[in-house]
């Protein structure tokens, strides 16, 4: 505990356990602005009303990973003790938070939220968590009289977690949206945020879309005006970023602002009754609008209306046509349709399998209207929480642990209470229950059960006040329903009748003819307090009206007018109105409504079983409600809860203000004096044996040591193990005891204690494993190492071997060739000895006046042979010489090899490399189809100006010091996927051939020139090259140049001739290329005389490239 901060940081602290001593507490911590305190392990807020710099990174980063009591008190406390417990023990964990309307409790929620959320790895589903809150917030919340930021909603969202603790999903339950807001709001209250949001928000391009202006008083719906300290443009931008970050459509947001425009102006819509000359029968009874109504039904506030015969037929018909054509449009519906079931109902006669079609009064149609715009509201609330669940949801229904999250509205006590307050009381009422069940009662029966001394603590139980709402027999709900279903027709008057029959007798039920017999009684230990600034309830002694009863809540006495209860408890939507929705041109209207099975107007001929689907009455909302909060509390009772007590300071909203009487109320109501008593009396940890010594069994010495440690295993009773384990320990006796199957911790500290202990164990333990792992790592290293050096001996061992051999053989070769050389000169001393001096250049002379004359005397025969045709000059090179040759062919050989030898001495170095670097393209690539094309335009070293331009010699210097012998651009082709390619810049010098990237100039391959062994091309006219590489890391290239092909790989060739040796030049249709790892591929060149250009398309066999017939190849 932080002793530096004001008044005591844990209630259990305190002196004196009293009202006053606790709110003393809280008001001198208040006044500081330090909102949280403890009760043990339940953190009791206060609402400051005004921003405090405690919810920053910094703080976050001193909570994570603390422990409870470490740091002072903290939301973030609470949220980090859920998340370790949820890491460490694997359980469920949720965080209910409680507290009257405006004590804070959506601000705590989302606290905690972005606390948990933010755990772990993933910050996309952590920013989609986190901004579901202020989407719900728009179409949920509303100013009430007390908040300016009231949840008309329950909430309840699931985070799940991986095995890691990282977040992956989420699921959001919501409870009993207050429709009725939408087309009703009491004194200074103001409807749903999102209608003022968007008026003042959005675009003047989308208020003109959707037909709106900014001015609420233009809609009959919003009866206030926004007020200053709300900022409805900042907040509507910041709602459509928060869709946006949840992973919302743009188009799906834009549908749901038709819908709320939609709503907007049904308001507007207006009736005008008039009424027709009597029928001869009687009109049928109006019925209120019911959804899913096949019949009509009797909702007791109407009054009893006359037949035709008295009054006639009243119709009804809409004034303002316009309104109805925009919200029509808004909704994809056609508006003549939508007025006729506005203003009509049908009924399903099953006596004679017919549809009756009824008009509608003035009145009954501004009711359908007004069940109409709440229907579709409360509708598009329920899709909005589907698609944010979509969005947040893991998608699978593998189990995942936890954390819950419940922000459900808090009790309410306005100046006309009614339905939706019941059932908001209501729901505080079942979780104040659950609080007082987990942690009072079970706590001291816990005690009992386990033989612990205890003095028995006091407090008060509702649970009788549950019993009497929720009773499935003669509970008020019960009472409730059975009075909406009635067959006559009842009214708020017969509700009140039937409550005081059935509920007289009980306690904490009160109402007028209760007072009025005397029969009024309290229960002595009913916490009975007077009203206060917060509640403006009356108190016991008043004499309530006609039509209100009381009920005495935990949080004090509400009294509820019974006018609409009826009405509301079967709030819904005629069929024919439903089935017309369901048939809209807007998708999310039609995934709003369903097609409905059984419904009114369907074919003639239907059985008794579709009969018994369309007269089947629904559920009423407070049955729906009560099963939902069944489920609820199941749920949580199912996880592990931690607690949040929000107390408002003042009624006002006002910061910096502390109102006693207030705070003091809140304090009683809420059982904080109980719950310091058990807490304080009590003991903070309990665990079952067998639980608590498998967690710290560790913390035990060892069996080794002591025969009766506790580590590795323990073979006793769990009981005498933990005696030994926490003897071990050396935890006092007095900190702890030992029930009949659990062991009690009195101090947190011990708990701590234990938990450091086992902490540094852990570590031991970690660093042997680690220590046994890394010897067993290393020596298969060093088995490994080993064989590589007994693998590099053997390869040194056969390199000296054949180095050895090589000089051998070298040896040899010298004493052969010494051997010869002394034979030859033998020789030739013996040859000298016998030829004359001088002979051979004799013998070459006379050699070659041999071959003159042969050939002379072969001439003269032929000559002699061709007679008169020697003489003609016309002739004479066509005639034929002995050795087959014809005259004029040797002639021309002996013209072109003199011209050839003169041509030859006046070139200079450069024309002579040039005329080499022709030579070298005739030789390999003359097959190709582009040869004679190319071969008659002069070769250019450098087509990029590399040579030339002063800035591009400036790169290049950067990159290699040598001359540039060749320099284009090319596309290199992926070695996998031939569609993907890169271009590149080739640049050849005397070493190397460089690939540079044209945007960088960054080098992405550098081949050596001795690694380029061989050149591959194709017979067609295309531009692919393939430079085979083996000994590149990556293998053969492959690159295309259509326009300087030929030009590019004869000075490669010579390139390579010159480093050593000449590399193999294939020209071929079908050519292959290898890669590393082994892997190769076969290019198959084919010509196609469809194709306009070079495709090259990849098959399983080989890449198959197909090249315009344009060119064929040379023959």
């Amino acid at each position: 505990m932080d002793s530096s901060q004001p008044g005591v940081s844990d209630f259990v602290l305190v002196e004196e356990i009293s009202d006053a001593a606790i709110v003393e507490n809280l008001r001198v911590r208040f006044e500081q602005d330090v909102i949280y305190t403890f009760i043990g392990e339940v953190v009791v807020s206060l609402n400051p009303y005004k921003n405090l710099p405690i919810y920053d990174a910094e703080w976050v980063a001193r909570y994570k990973g603390s422990n409870l009591y470490e740091h002072p008190p903290h939301i973030y406390s609470i949220a980090e003790r859920a998340y370790r417990s949820l890491v460490t023990q694997a359980r469920d964990q949720c965080v209910l938070i409680t507290g009257e309307s405006g004590a804070g409790k959506t601000e705590a929620s989302k606290i905690i939220l972005g606390y948990v959320a933010g755990m772990g790895d993933g910050v996309k589903i952590r920013d989609r968590l986190v901004s579901a809150s202020p989407c719900l917030e728009a179409f949920g919340n509303a100013k009430t009289a007390r908040n300016d930021n009231s949840s008309r909603f329950g909430k309840y969202m699931d985070l799940e977690f991986d095995f890691r603790g990282s977040p992956i999903g989420g699921k959001i339950t919501t409870y009993l949206l207050e429709k009725s807001r939408v087309v009703n709001q009491s004194g200074n209250e103001r409807s749903f945020h999102i209608f003022y949001q968007l008026l003042a928000g959005s675009s003047d391009d989308l208020l003109t879309r959707l037909s709106l202006s900014r001015t609420t008083t233009d809609f009959a719906y919003l009866t206030a005006q926004s007020p200053p300290d709300l900022d409805d443009a900042a907040h509507y931008q910041s709602v459509i970023k928060s869709f946006k970050d949840a992973g919302v459509s743009d188009s799906t947001v834009g549908a749901w602002l038709e819908i709320v425009a939609a709503v907007l102006h049904l308001g507007n819509v207006k009736f005008e009754g008039k009424t027709e000359a009597p029928a001869s029968a009687t009109a049928p009874a109006t019925v209120e609008a019911g959804e899913n109504a096949d019949q009509p039904q009797q909702n007791g506030d109407a009054e009893k209306e006359k037949t035709a015969e008295t009054v006639g037929i009243e119709r009804s018909t809409v004034v303002n046509e316009e309104v109805l054509r925009r919200v029509g449009a808004l909704l994809g519906l056609d508006a003549e349709k939508l007025a006729q079931v506005l203003t009509h109902r049908s009924v399903y006669d099953p006596a004679k399998k017919e549809k009756i079609v009824l008009p509608l009064g003035s009145q009954q149609a501004e009711k359908t209207r007004d069940a109409l715009a709440k229907t579709l509201y409360g509708r598009l609330f329920d899709h909005i929480v589907s698609t944010l669940n979509q969005c947040i949801s893991i998608g699978s229904e593998k189990g995942y642990n936890v954390i819950g999250v419940l922000d459900i509205y808090g009790f309410e006590v306005m100046e006309h209470n009614g339905f939706d307050q019941f059932l908001i009381n209501y729901c505080n009422e079942k979780l104040q229950q659950v609080f007082v069940e987990l942690t009072l009662k079970s706590e001291q029966e816990d005690y009992q059960k386990e033989g612990i001394e205890w003095t028995n603590i006091s407090y008060f139980d509702n649970e009788t006040i549950c019993d009497l709402i929720d009773s499935k027999k003669s509970g008020f709900i019960a009472l409730l329903d059975e009075e909406s279903t009635f067959a006559g027709e009842p009214t708020a008057k017969t509700f009140l009748h039937k409550l005081d029959t059935n509920l007289v007798k009980h306690p904490h039920y009160e109402s007028r003819s209760k007072q009025a017999s005397g029969k009024r009684k309290s229960s002595s230990n009913l916490l009975t307090a007077s009203a206060t600034p917060s509640s403006t309830a009356a108190a016991p002694s008043k004499m309530l009206a006609h039509n209100e009863f009381m009920l005495r809540h935990y949080a004090g006495d509400v009294v509820y007018e019974t006018d609409g209860f009826l009405d509301r408890n079967v709030d819904a939507l005629w069929r024919d109105v439903v089935t017309t929705l369901g048939e809209s041109g807007k998708s999310v209207v039609r995934e709003m409504f369903p097609a409905l099975t059984g419904v009114d107007g369907a074919p003639d001929g239907g059985d008794v079983a579709s009969t018994s689907a369309r007269t089947k009455r629904p559920e009423t909302l407070a049955t729906q409600f009560r099963s939902s909060m069944g489920n609820l509390i199941a749920n949580l009772m199912s996880k592990n809860p931690h607690y949040i007590r929000c107390i408002k300071p003042n009624a006002e909203k006002a910061a910096n203000k502390f109102d006693v009487e207030l705070v003091e109320h809140q304090c009683r109501y809420l059982g904080l004096r109980e719950n310091i008593l058990v807490r304080r009396a009590g003991f903070c940890y309990r665990s079952a044996f067998p639980k608590f010594l498998n967690r710290y069994k560790l913390v035990g010495t060892h069996i080794s040591v002591d025969p009766r440690g506790t580590w590795p295993t323990y073979t006793g009773t769990p009981r005498e193990g933990v005696q030994n384990l926490l003897n071990s320990a050396l935890v006092s006796g007095n900190a702890y005891q030992l029930g009949k199957t659990k062991v009690f911790i009195r101090h947190p500290d011990t708990i701590l204690q234990l938990e450091k202990m086992r902490t540094e164990r852990k570590e031991i333990l970690a660093t042997r494993i680690k220590a046994v792992w890394k010897g067993s790592k290393d020596r298969k290293s060093l088995a490994k190492e080993k064989k590589k050096v007994v693998k590099l001996q053997a390869y040194a061992r056969r390199q000296l071997e054949a180095k050895r051999y090589q000089k051998m053989k070298a040896s040899a070769l010298t004493i052969q060739r010494h051997a010869r050389g002394y034979r030859a000169r033998k020789n030739y001393k013996g040859m000298k000895r016998t030829l004359p001096k001088y002979a051979v250049v004799p013998i070459q002379r006379a050699w070659r006046v041999h071959a003159g004359r042969k050939w002379l005397k072969n001439v003269a025969i032929v000559a002699k042979e061709a007679a008169e045709e020697w003489k003609s000059w016309e002739s004479w090179p066509a005639l034929k010489l002995k050795n087959g040759k014809v005259t004029r062919e040797t002639v021309q050989l002996w013209a072109r090899r003199i011209h050839a030898k003169r041509f030859q001495a006046k070139l200079t170095y450069e024309d002579k490399e040039k005329l080499h670097w022709k030579a070298t393209a005739f030789e390999h690539f003359q097959k190709k189809a582009t040869f004679r094309d190319v071969i008659s335009k002069p070769f250019v070293l450098d087509h990029l100006g590399y040579t030339t331009d002063p800035v591009l010699k400036m790169k290049w210097a950067t990159i290699s010091p040598d001359p540039i012998i060749s320099a284009i651009t090319a596309t290199k082709l992926h070695r996998h996927n031939p569609g993907k390619t890169a271009q590149r810049i080739l640049i050849l010098t005397a070493t190397r051939l460089y690939a540079l990237d044209p945007k960088s100039s960054v080098v992405k391959e550098s081949p050596t020139l001795e690694e380029i062994v061989g050149i591959s091309a194709s017979l067609t006219a295309d531009g692919i090259m393939i430079l085979h590489c083996p000994g590149a890391e990556k293998g053969d290239i492959i690159l295309r140049n259509d326009e300087h092909l030929i030009e590019f790989l004869s000075r490669l060739v010579i390139a390579v001739a010159a480093r050593g040796k000449a590399p193999k030049v294939i020209v071929d249709n079908r050519l292959s290329a290898s890669f590393a790892k082994g892997q190769s591929i076969i290019l198959a060149f084919q010509t196609g005389p469809q194709l306009e250009q070079v495709t090259i398309k990849k098959a399983s066999d080989a890449w198959h490239v197909a090249v315009p017939t344009s060119i064929q190849p040379a023959s």
